[in-house]
């Protein structure tokens, strides 16, 4: 891969301090600020960007054990849970909505039925089926404890199905192609350029021969007013919409 598109950490990084002036330039970080300084950006990229997390579904059967614990354990990659499903039906036989629209189509035939209707008698009754027997309003998701609560100890039964549907950040082990993502690399560069005007406190107080002082102040600031931007930017253009339940 080519060094101007870093796929990888250390790429990432020397690709920063490149822009930020070195070899010319002695950028004065540490290699463990260097580090935390990336972890902080990817922090901040994989839980606000949308490129950084993609939307997919998580099979679970309960166990007795999530039963007793009250709980699912999750991985912590996941970023926010939007949607709970369960294997429980919402009608079979003649008491399905299925069912009662093709009789009346047999009945009555296909002109008389309104398709609109069934749309909405659909939705109607997936909302009465959530607020009696869904669990969207008798779980609790904490994203820190990488676990979904049951918040009643009838919320679930052993053996049922439950499928999440949600947001998880992408593993920068395996998508390198996020290390090249033009937020990820800009907002890198300006914490990496604050740290830098930080330490070069030490140097505040001393002249220099010829009287030459350094200026860090004006690189906190650039710095500063960098990372305000770009934290603008990425609610205007990046964000994805907030999730049902985020931890």
């Amino acid at each position: 891969m080519s060094k101007h598109r870093p796929a990888s950490k250390q790429e990432l990084i020397e690709y920063v301090l490149r822009k930020l002036g070195e070899p010319v330039i002695k950028i004065d970080v540490t290699p463990d600020q260097l580090c935390d300084r990336f972890e902080e950006a990817y922090q901040y990229f994989s839980e606000y960007h949308s490129d950084a997390s993609f939307r997919t579904f998580i099979k679970h059967q309960v166990t007795a054990q999530n039963i007793i614990d009250g709980y699912i354990p999750l991985t912590d990659d996941i970023l926010s849970i939007n949607q709970v499903f369960t294997n429980k039906p919402e009608g079979v036989g003649e008491w399905s909505a299925e069912w009662q629209y093709w009789d009346k189509i047999h009945t009555l035939g296909l002109g008389e039925m309104d398709l609109t209707g069934y749309v909405l008698t659909k939705q109607y009754l997936a909302m009465i089926d959530q607020q009696i027997n869904g669990l969207g309003n008798r779980i609790t998701y904490n994203r820190h404890l990488d676990r979904l609560f049951f918040d009643d100890a009838g919320a679930v039964v052993e053996d049922q199905f439950i499928v999440l549907e949600v947001y998880q950040v992408l593993d920068k082990d395996v998508y390198n192609d996020i290390f090249n993502d033009i937020f990820f690399k800009r907002y890198l560069t300006e914490l990496v350029k604050q740290q830098w005007g930080q330490n070069l406190s030490k140097w505040e107080s001393v002249t220099f021969p010829g009287g030459m002082t350094i200026d860090k102040a004006s690189i906190i600031d650039s710095a500063r007013e960098g990372l305000e931007k770009l934290e603008t930017e990425i609610d205007l253009r990046y964000s994805a919409p907030p999730g049902m339940f985020i931890g």
